[in-house]
């Protein structure tokens, strides 16, 4: 994916980060603009999976709402609650 951006586009924190990933071994031999590129690539691509998780998030809890618990059986919550707990994050 090829990006048009400038070291002078993006927000502060862009520059920032570049600075200071510019001072790891990470970069040696990178050009400034390479690893600003990159950073606004990832800062774009976690800015999309915000989205997409918000959005779950929102059904997630529409859904929910409407739901009366006392109609769930409790062994199916028991197995959810597992999930979650074990889950990885």
């Amino acid at each position: 994916m090829g990006h048009n951006h400038s070291y002078t586009r993006g927000g502060n924190d862009c520059k920032t980060a570049t600075k200071a990933l510019m001072r790891t071994p990470y970069t040696r031999g990178r050009t400034v603009q390479t690893v600003y590129e990159a950073i606004i690539s990832i800062s774009e691509e976690l800015r999309r999976q915000n989205d997409r998780l918000q959005l779950l998030l929102n059904l997630t809890s529409r859904i929910t709402s409407s739901l009366d618990l006392r109609e769930v059986p409790y062994a199916r919550l028991q197995r959810v609650s597992a999930k979650f707990i074990h889950a990885d994050w």
